[in-house]
């Protein structure tokens, strides 16, 4: 991407690349290339480099930490997609994060309680706050594993502001 702004005259913004420096050590860049343009000649680029070594140093802590929860962890978007799921997850539902990412929520609720469950999850859209539910709490919640086996869970919900929006962070316990 960088030759090309300078060669093609194409502008790029790249993340997650690794940089070396002289003595041999690395680190995490986004960077984009814009090229340098006069009387329509192709002069140079520009490449502008941010350093990210510290926001995936802390992106893998946060990994570290969803996938050592004993707890299935979720993370949905407000259109009730989800965003990252930690391997437990991938355990209680069969299941892999492939099948899993970009996909609605629902999937993961048996059919027969859907309809139900869209209501339930409506309400607490339109009131966000932190909740536990299930189990002998106030209402019975199931899962459905990928080959169809129905079990009761517990779960608790918690929304979370982040800069792209809020989310809602997701514990499934299951109780077979």
């Amino acid at each position: 991407p960088m030759y090309h702004a300078y060669t093609d005259g194409t502008s790029n913004f790249v993340t997650d690349e690794v940089l070396w420096r002289r003595d041999g050590t690395s680190f995490f860049v986004n960077y984009s290339s814009t090229p340098i343009v006069a009387d329509d000649h192709l002069l140079g680029a520009v490449i502008t480099f941010q350093d990210v070594t510290a926001k995936k140093a802390e992106e893998e802590r946060f990994r570290a930490v969803l996938e050592s929860a004993p707890d299935g962890m979720v993370m949905v978007d407000d259109q009730h997609r989800m965003l990252i799921v930690n391997s437990r997850i991938e355990q209680l539902f069969g299941f892999s994060r492939d099948e899993l990412i970009g996909q609605g929520i629902e999937m993961l609720v048996p059919e027969i309680v859907r309809d139900r469950h869209v209501g339930h999850r409506n309400q607490y859209m339109d009131d966000l706050k932190r909740r536990e539910m299930g189990a002998d709490l106030d209402l019975e919640l199931l899962g459905q594993h990928k080959e169809g086996c129905v079990f009761s869970a517990e779960v608790g919900v918690s929304p979370l502001t982040t800069q792209d929006g809020t989310v809602v962070v997701t514990s499934v316990r299951a109780f077979t």
